[in-house]
């Protein structure tokens, strides 16, 4: 009987959230407007390659409205070295997004990605 009960409330509370979510807001994510687009690294020894090599940098940062990232909100890990961190900064900043939207109109929304670097 216990068992019954529990099935009839999960089964209730399921239909509910339902049935609220259909008053939802629509909210989509930033997107980088050029998915071509990445950092331009100059590699020129063999010791830029190593340090690249099988490396996964994540990244995120802010973006407004306008589609323009906050660059006091840029946060990067997984870059390994400063100066691969200050090249994804620049990539980022100067980097331009089709903004989040909430019900058709833009809003600002935190843009996540990240870059793997595999040598052939």
């Amino acid at each position: 009987m216990f068992r019954k009960a529990v099935a009839i409330a999960l089964v209730s509370l399921l239909i509910g959230c339902a049935s609220a979510a259909t008053g939802a807001a629509r909210v989509s994510s930033p997107q980088l407007a050029d998915v071509n687009s990445h950092p331009i690294l100059d590699i020129s020894s063999s010791a830029d390659v190593a340090e690249l090599a099988n490396r996964r940098v994540e990244y995120q940062v802010m973006v407004g409205p306008d589609g323009v990232a906050d660059p006091a909100t840029v946060r990067i890990t997984g870059a390994g070295s400063a100066h691969l961190e200050e090249v994804f900064r620049s990539w980022l900043v100067m980097s331009r997004f089709r903004p989040a939207t909430s019900n058709g109109e833009p809003v600002a929304a935190l843009y996540k990605g990240y870059m793997e670097f595999r040598v052939r």
